[in-house]
C-alpha cells in the first residue's frame, strides 16, 4: 500500500538515499546527504519541507518529490522527483504526482519549473504535461583569465547595494527559478556567498555574486554591460589563486555564455528548462 505524506526533517537522511539510488545511472554522480539538503536546499534555495512529499510504501520511503512554491507569484520549482528504480512498477511517481497536482490547484500555483537532463526520457514530466522551454548548460572554466582592463575595478557589496543593480539587469526571463532575486536574497547574509560590483569609473558595469567551495567556485549569477567587467568578475570569483569556477543553468544566449566559451570553458552538463501550466477552473 502506497501512502504520501508530507516531508519533515526527520525524513532528510531517507530522501537523500532515495535520490541517490534514483541517479545510479547518472552521467555525473553527485552524492545527496541529509546535511546537504537542509544546509543547501533549504535555505539557500527555498526548498519548502511542509510542501514536499514522500510516499512509502508498507513504512519505507520509496518517493520523494522536493519543492520550492513562491506564493507571491504563484510559481513553484520542482528540486526533485525521486523514485528508485525498485520502486518504479508500483506507480509511487504517480501518487506523488497526484498530491503534486491537488497542492497546486489548492493553491493558485499557475506554473511549475524544472530542470531535466533528458526531457525525451523524462517520462514522468512529459506524462503530466511539462514542456520544454530552452536547454541550459553547466559550464566549467578552468583557468579563469586575468583581469586584464585597469579600468575595471571589482568591490564587495552588500545584499543592499547588489539589489537595484540587479533590478536594472536582471538575468534573461524566463529566468532559471535559482537566480531570481528571491533566492539570490536568500544566499546573500550566508557567510559562504560573495557579491560584488564591477565599476569603470563611478559607473557600475556589472555585478555578480558567488560561492567559494573547497575545490572550487560556484557562480550563482554575473551580469556585464562590457566583456571587460565580464573578465574582471570572472578573475574576482577565481580569488588570487585562481580557482576554478563553475557556472550552472546558463541559457545559449546570455553574453555570458559567449564569453566562457571564448574563454575556452567545457561543458559540463546540458539541462533542459521545463515548464507545466496549470490553468483555473
Amino acid at each position: 500500500m502506497i501512502a504520501c505524506r508530507t516531508v519533515n526533517e526527520a525524513d532528510l537522511p531517507a530522501a537523500a538515499r532515495i535520490i541517490n539510488e534514483s541517479y545510479e545511472n547518472f552521467p555525473t554522480r553527485t552524492t545527496f546527504s541529509a546535511w546537504g539538503l537542509s544546509h543547501t536546499l533549504v535555505p539557500q534555495y527555498g526548498l519548502d519541507l511542509p510542501r514536499s512529499f514522500v510516499a512509502e510504501v508498507d513504512g519505507e520511503i520509496a518517493g520523494v518529490l522536493l519543492l520550492a512554491i513562491d506564493d507571491d507569484a504563484r510559481q513553484s520549482f520542482v528540486f526533485g522527483w525521486n523514485v528508485p528504480p525498485r520502486f518504479h512498477r508500483l506507480r509511487v511517481g504517480f501518487e506523488l504526482e497526484k498530491c503534486y497536482t491537488r497542492q497546486h490547484l489548492e493553491l493558485g500555483v499557475r506554473t511549475s519549473w524544472a530542470f531535466v537532463a533528458h526531457f525525451r526520457r523524462a517520462h514522468r514530466y512529459r506524462a503530466v504535461r511539462f514542456r520544454e522551454t530552452r536547454p541550459l548548460y553547466c559550464l566549467d572554466l578552468p583557468a579563469p583569465p586575468p583581469a586584464a582592463d585597469p579600468g575595471i575595478e571589482v568591490r564587495s557589496c552588500t545584499l543592499a547595494e547588489l539589489e537595484p543593480h540587479y533590478r536594472a539587469d536582471p538575468p534573461a526571463e524566463p529566468a532559471p527559478w535559482i537566480q531570481r532575486w528571491r533566492q539570490i536574497a536568500r544566499c546573500g547574509p550566508l557567510p559562504a556567498w560573495r557579491m560584488a560590483l564591477a565599476w569603470r569609473g563611478t559607473k557600475v558595469v556589472g555585478w555578480g555574486i558567488w560561492r567559494a567551495e573547497l575545490f572550487l567556485t560556484v557562480v550563482q549569477a554575473l551580469r556585464f554591460r562590457e566583456p571587460a567587467a565580464g573578465r574582471a568578475l570572472l578573475a574576482a570569483a577565481g580569488g588570487p589563486h585562481g580557482r576554478p569556477l563553475h557556472l550552472p543553468y546558463l541559457p545559449a544566449g546570455e553574453p555570458l555564455y559567449g564569453l566562457l566559451l571564448e574563454l575556452g570553458a567545457a561543458t559540463a552538463l546540458e539541462y533542459r528548462e521545463i515548464r507545466r501550466d496549470f490553468h483555473a477552473a
